[in-house]
């Protein structure tokens, strides 16, 4: 074991620092390994009783071999990464936007293919109508040219048509014409003046038929019957509507030539049915001064 020295400085009585006294290099070699785990003093100067501490802090060599380094910063853990549904909110996200582009892509294909199918129908059926006109017109083209020979006898016929039509035109304006629907007053109008017509409807209102005469006084309503038997039935109906009845309609004059719509409208007249006012009486009755027919009847019940 090799001499052991005082480490603590010498005390010298004048005003110079004190000097640390260094042994051997085998000694400072066993120093330094019996000093290894050396706590470095606290800086209070060496003292000792009578006398006076030096100015200075001493140092040693120790100074610089006991500084540690200081401890290093504590490393961070993994962090907890979110879960839901057994994955990661990234991997979710991802997933979910995979799903909606597949779908989407799945639809687009879809409709495409629809698309594609009634097109494909359309062209079919535009394809069979167009071969279906070709017939046709084949068939038209050939007919024309088999009726060609016949084309001056046609047009003798319908020459032919054209003079029945205006003979019996000219016929429907005698007076013999219109007797269907005015109950005979067209052609037996003495026998048939006097009779009496009971109506079908409401409350089976009677009148007397006054054939080539015509009702007196203003008019209280006109409209299209087509018969003389619907116009006594149109003042009935007339007489039994609570809006109406407050003035009765006890007389009618109807004009048969002004049932065909197309010559009242060219002669500006509103019906071929006429319902008159009370008072009427047989000697108020008007002889017809219109150009054709006139016939009146007058309730009498």
């Amino acid at each position: 074991m090799g001499i052991k020295y005082d480490e603590s400085p010498e005390v010298v009585f004048s005003s110079v620092a004190p000097e640390v006294y260094h042994g051997s290099h085998q000694q400072g070699h066993e120093m330094s390994e019996s000093q290894s785990n050396f706590i470095k003093p606290s800086n209070t100067p060496y003292y000792q009783p009578g006398y006076a501490p030096a100015s200075a802090t001493p140092t040693t060599n120790y100074q610089n071999t006991l500084n540690y380094p200081p401890p290093a910063n504590p490393t961070r853990g993994p962090s907890k990464q979110r879960f839901l549904c057994g994955c990661t909110l990234t991997v979710l996200i991802l997933s979910i936007i995979i799903a909606v582009l597949s779908v989407l892509v799945i639809g687009l294909s879809a409709g495409t293919g629809t698309a594609t199918s009634n097109y494909n129908i359309a062209n079919q059926k535009l394809q069979a109508l167009s071969a279906s006109y070709a017939a046709l017109k084949a068939a038209t083209v050939s007919v024309s040219s088999a009726s060609e020979p016949s084309a001056t006898a046609s047009a003798t016929s319908e020459e032919t048509d054209k003079t029945a039509s205006a003979t019996s035109a000219t016929a429907s304006a005698t007076s013999t014409s219109y007797s269907d629907i005015t109950l005979g007053c067209s052609d037996e109008d003495e026998s048939t003046t006097g009779t009496n017509y009971i109506s079908e409807f409401y409350d089976k209102t009677e009148y007397t038929i006054h054939c080539n005469h015509d009702a007196p006084n203003d008019l209280l309503f006109s409209l299209f019957t087509g018969n003389f038997e619907g116009c006594m039935e149109a003042c009935t109906a007339w007489n039994s509507n609570s809006v109406t009845n407050s003035t009765l309609c006890q007389a009618v004059s109807f004009i048969p030539l002004w049932t065909n719509i197309t010559i009242a409208a060219e002669g500006y007249a509103a019906g071929d049915c006429y319902l008159k006012p009370k008072p009427q009486t047989i000697a108020k009755l008007g002889t017809p001064n219109i150009g054709t027919e006139c016939h009146a009847a007058i309730r009498s019940s």
